[in-house]
């Protein structure tokens, strides 16, 4: 797994890459002082005791405190260290655990946990056995440990080293909680340049290519005790994404379409309540039956949906309309698929079965906003509905506003902009309000060849 990261002026771009193909991109600003795993000392400043929750103070802004300890026993004014579970999305505060967690690069320790546990991808018993033994004789059970896919196999030694450096960690932010009396920022679990590094599940990184040498010093410094990096690479340009031809990939993400081959294409579209993603086959091929063809489109169709789930970073209620297949066992085949593809991603995410009518769904966890709501905003012309009224109802509009404007004034020159594109169906509009109502209009249309601007991603 290979990850490219452009330092820039505004923002850095971070992208990730598998198999050649771009998985993960996000953009990063130095303003994004709230990000998930941050410790920090807190104050209580109201509670609800019948949703379990509590408002904190964080010391920068207000936090939400709702985890699966109870809150008697709690009242305002009460001191806690709480970590950032997930970030503010929106409106929303961030929201806090008192769970907290530290990850290490074999380990993730939980100081107010009491038990040794592994990751669900290590089968092995009997080295897990043997490992909890040893683990339990040298380290006791005063906090909690989960051991991660990537230790296995390695040296008891290096999996206790490991657990060391997180207990000389927990140690320093103990004693950072008692210093001083404002709330603050105690503990700063990863940058979100690790964090992105750390949601894309690499078990090592092959490439990190960055175009800042400091940069890229800070990353290897920050990343060694916690995962393997292969090839470190220095590129010196200012626009590594386009050096790397990866803008144009990242601009299509802002596409409805998406073209898979010559046969299949994609259309994805995000509402409030759901994505969807709707496949289509153009010129198929029904040599193989209707069944069998279906089947074929579905299972690379998989492949890039996911993918677009991934890139877009789309979560909650997803539904991806596939090709309509009548044999159950076809329709297992491709829920397998999504399955085992979901299982490289990051987040949590549950695949429904298919319905009678070929749509699947599948709920995958939130905790950010998706590429198109944090990287979009509402078009001026259109108020974000994506569409404009027609000419004839616009112009129907124009004057009738016009005609009231001449009743009650004696004006009889106009300038007006436009939210449209000058052609000879505006321009006849126009002759004939201005014919109507004896008046002159100047007007402002928009100009397409300023639209054809390209902007950086």
């Amino acid at each position: 797994m290979d990850f490219i990261i452009e330092k820039g002026k505004a923002f850095d771009k971070l992208a990730c890459i598998s198999d050649e193909k771009l998985i993960r991109v996000d953009f990063v600003s130095s303003s994004d002082s709230i990000t998930e795993g941050n410790i920090y000392r807190s104050t209580v400043k109201k509670i609800n005791q019948n949703l379990n929750s509590a408002i904190v103070d964080l010391g920068i802004c207000e936090g939400y405190l709702q985890d699966n300890y109870s809150l008697v026993g709690l009242k305002k004014g009460d001191e806690l260290l709480l970590q950032v579970k997930r970030p503010g999305i929106k409106n929303k505060m961030p929201k806090l655990t008192r769970e907290l967690s530290l990850m290490g690069r074999y380990c993730v320790m939980f100081p107010y946990g009491k038990d040794i546990n592994f990751s669900n991808r290590i089968e092995d018993d009997s080295w897990k056995l043997e490992l909890k033994a040893y683990l339990k004789q040298s380290i006791g059970t005063s906090v909690g440990i989960v051991i991660r896919t990537l230790a296995y196999n390695v040296s008891e030694s290096e999996i206790k080293s490991d657990i060391d450096k997180l207990f000389d960690i927990w140690n320093e932010i103990e004693k950072q909680s008692k210093l001083g009396l404002n709330n603050k920022l105690i503990y700063t679990q990863y940058d979100p340049i690790e964090q992105f590094i750390f949601k894309s599940n690499p078990e090592s990184i092959d490439k990190l290519i960055c175009n800042d040498k400091q940069l890229l010093k800070h990353i290897e410094n920050s990343l060694k005790s916690k995962i393997q990096i292969i090839t470190p690479t220095f590129i010196d340009t200012e626009f590594l994404f386009d050096y790397l031809k990866l803008t144009s990939q990242i601009r299509n993400l802002f596409q409805k379409k998406v073209e898979v081959n010559n046969n299949i294409s994609l259309f994805v579209e995000s509402t409030e309540a759901c994505h969807i993603i709707d496949v289509n086959s153009g010129n198929a091929n029904y040599k193989l039956g209707f069944e069998k063809n279906a089947l074929e489109i579905n299972l690379i169709a998989a492949d890039e949906a996911v993918r677009q789930i991934l890139l877009r970073d789309l979560s909650g209620i997803i539904l991806i309309d596939f090709m309509d297949m009548k044999e159950n066992q076809n329709k297992i085949k491709l829920i397998n698929k999504v399955t085992e593809l979901l299982k490289k991603d990051g987040k949590k995410s549950s695949v429904t079965s298919i319905t009678e009518l070929g749509i699947m769904q599948i709920i995958r966890k939130r905790d950010k906003e998706n590429i198109y709501e944090r990287y979009t905003k509402s078009c001026p012309l259109c108020d974000g509905l994506g569409k404009v009224l027609t000419d004839e109802l616009y112009f129907n509009q124009l004057f009738i506003e016009l005609s009231n404007a001449t009743k009650h004034t004696n004006q009889k020159q106009f300038k007006i902009k436009i939210p449209y594109i000058l052609n000879e169906t505006t321009k006849q509009y126009l002759n004939d309000i201005e014919n109507e109502l004896n008046i002159t209009i100047e007007a402002e249309f928009i100009d397409v060849k300023k639209l054809t601007l390209k902007a950086h991603f």
